[in-house]
């Protein structure tokens, strides 16, 4: 009777334990924006980190003025997490290497973004690096919808209120530097 009872407490305990692995295996996921090749006074950049402890960070920059670096912190919800791990799911950037558009088809100018995820060794006691994996700048057709819905969803999690003060100082950037 021992026997059955500690047997069903270890299939329980390893039915939790996978359970939460699968929820979300990530530790950093780094979405970076790039305004692309215009006048360099229009450029800009910025990044969205998000840790899986659900500690965000929109980063925001100017490459003209290295002092306009804008850091702006908050949080996002359990629900908006696994909403998140969706979109990760269906983009595939954790299952596969995404390829590219072949060079013919790469399009000259425009906005670029991707995204990179650490994913921590399961393993602690194994000396290696954690794993990143990451969507190219031009992804090839068949994976693109996908990886722009989870662009789109990433962006949405910043609040308006800081996507608005950036943008704010940004023109105020602009009209400082005149033509």
């Amino acid at each position: 009777m021992k026997y059955i009872i500690f047997l069903i407490l270890l299939l329980i305990l390893n039915f939790n334990c996978s359970s939460v692995k699968t929820t979300n295996n990530w530790e950093i996921l780094n979405y970076e924006y790039n305004s692309g090749p215009i006048s360099p006074k229009y450029q800009y950049t910025y990044q969205i980190v998000i840790n899986s402890n659900r500690n965000c960070e929109f980063l925001y920059s100017f490459p003209m003025e290295e002092s306009k670096k804008l850091e702006y912190k908050f949080t996002i919800t359990e629900e908006q997490m696994k909403k998140l791990n969706e979109a990760i799911k269906k983009s595939k950037v954790l299952e596969i290497q995404i390829p590219k558009l072949p060079e013919e088809k790469t399009p000259i100018g425009g906005d670029i973004e991707r995204v990179k995820i650490i994913v921590p060794n399961p393993d602690p006691n194994l000396d290696q690096p954690p794993k990143v994996y990451e969507s190219p700048y031009f992804p090839d057709e068949k994976y693109k919808d996908d990886l722009i819905n989870l662009y789109n969803f990433i962006k949405s999690l910043v609040p308006e209120k800081y996507k608005q003060d950036a943008k704010q100082k940004r023109e105020q950037f602009i009209e400082q530097e005149g033509d």
